[in-house]
């Protein structure tokens, strides 16, 4: 009998949940979906922690905190370019803490769930949302439940891989709030994805899961589906004053997929930060669908204390963008960047280079399209075939990924080759893409001026380092 099926023995869990490290990152922000599943847990009466791995810069540093604590149970959630991390971390508690339970979740177990399982056999699997499934996990360790009835689990039983199917929660107003008690807000000193911001504390928060798009190259359904899902306004508002007078938070980056879906409960929340009296400045760095917005929403949202969003524009090509499945195109995204600018709210462009249908002249059209819209700063990423997207299973068919190394799927290392586009081809026409649009002086100065603090230069500079090196 395996590890996994022993560990359900136990009568008390003394559980650690942790954020899995990428040292020297850039990017920092608090682990909400952690903090989710922790509050869950709590509720149903299991006393859980935290571990941030995001916010060390040394590998030494994370090991010595991970076994500081008198834990039988920890869990790593990873994304697909520190799961690598994971499987070492594996090894190193084995290795140390031979009785410890091990459970492995997030977004790269959701998509690629038997690999893991086949990686490390002997540790749980989580798979899409955790705040039902991980309580049931934990009182079936404690004897009071069964594995079977624990959504989303994977686990090896008498040599059998056993897989329950994943159910996502359906009310999220019935969740508890994240523990954000755990949380110590001093450690997150920049923005989460953009870096810039304008006051601090800052925080993140979600109003809404799931995406009824398939853009070919998103993997975000693998965890919550293509169901959108969204909290009621009221509670959204609720969230936010307590992080301002409870936690004494100034700013809020929403990290919704698609806040915005539905116009009108957008429009009630931003009515709402006004009409309660909220004193925030607010932006949506991780990206916001708005084609559909009409312009007084834009300038509503900039009255409630937005000043800044983040388009997903990926291509100045119409054809790349129909053959990603992209629902606007190159005219539709020009009139929403302009709709947005005209309210007075900054607008950041994201773009993806090397999707399908992408050549030399594409990628000539989208450095020239970005140049031509009136945006504040742009960001060229790489693209990245992750696991469970329809763009990977194409280019496995097409034989374009050369590179299957899990470690380097993040969008500063080139890991498909297109014809008459090779990876060396890639990584100088993005490093031309960034050259040409910030060595404008306007935006060069204007980005210069949205630097808020020394950490935001850091920052800023190990960015700027790792685009010089791809």
């Amino acid at each position: 009998m395996s590890l996994a099926v022993r560990t359900i023995q136990r009568r008390i869990v003394r559980a650690l949940l942790v954020n899995t490290p990428t040292y020297g990152s850039h990017l920092r922000s608090i682990p909400l979906g952690l903090l989710y599943i922790i509050s869950s847990c709590r509720r149903a009466g299991h006393d859980v922690s935290l571990l941030d791995g995001g916010v060390f810069r040394s590998r030494e540093a994370f090991e010595k905190e991970l076994l500081a604590g008198d834990f039988d149970t920890v869990g790593f959630s990873a994304m697909t370019h520190n799961f690598g991390e994971v499987v070492r971390l594996v090894s190193f508690i084995r290795n140390r803490r031979p009785g410890m339970t091990i459970l492995i979740g997030g977004v790269h177990a959701s998509a690629a769930w038997e690999q893991v399982a086949a990686v490390c056999p002997e540790c749980f699997v989580m798979t899409g949302e955790g705040e039902e499934a991980m309580p049931l996990v934990f009182d079936a360790m404690e004897g009071r439940g069964a594995l079977a009835d624990v959504p989303g689990l994977v686990w090896h039983e008498n040599g059998v891989l056993r897989h329950n199917r994943p159910r996502p929660v359906d009310d999220l107003d019935a969740l508890a709030l994240p523990a954000y008690d755990l949380v110590d807000f001093s450690d997150y000193t920049i923005g989460a994805h953009g870096m810039y911001f304008k006051r601090k504390p800052l925080t993140t928060i979600i109003t809404s899961r799931g995406c009824p798009f398939h853009c070919s190259f998103c993997a975000k359904s693998v965890l919550t589906g293509d169901t959108w899902r969204p909290r009621s306004p009221e509670g959204v508002l609720d969230e936010i004053e307590l992080l301002m007078h409870r936690y004494g938070i100034r700013e809020i980056h929403f990290e919704d997929d698609n806040i915005a879906l539905d116009e009108d409960r957008f429009r009630k929340i931003c009515q709402g930060i006004i009409d309660r009296g909220i004193d925030i400045t607010w932006k949506c760095p991780h990206g916001i669908y708005a084609t559909h917005l009409a312009q007084d929403t834009f300038e509503l949202m900039a009255r409630s204390g937005c000043y800044s969003l983040s388009f997903g524009i990926e291509s100045g090509n119409d054809q790349v963008l129909a053959m990603a499945h992209k629902t606007s195109n190159t005219a539709g995204l020009r009139k929403t960047v302009e709709a947005a600018r005209r309210a007075g709210i900054q607008v950041i462009g994201f773009f993806i280079l090397g999707l399908e249908g992408e050549t030399p002249q594409t990628i000539r059209e989208t450095i020239d399209f970005a140049k031509s819209l009136p945006l504040d700063a742009a960001q060229f990423n790489l693209c990245v075939p992750f696991i469970g997207t329809q763009i990977r299973e194409t280019y496995l068919d097409l034989g374009y990924i050369s590179d299957r190394d899990l470690d380097t799927y993040d969008v500063d290392h080139a890991v498909v080759n297109l014809p008459g586009l090779s990876t060396k081809d890639m990584k100088r026409w993005r490093l031309r893409a960034f050259l040409e649009f910030y060595s404008r002086p306007s935006i060069f100065l204007r980005n210069l001026r949205a630097v808020s603090s020394v950490d935001v230069m850091k920052a800023l500079f190990f960015r700027l380092r790792n685009i010089w090196r791809a």
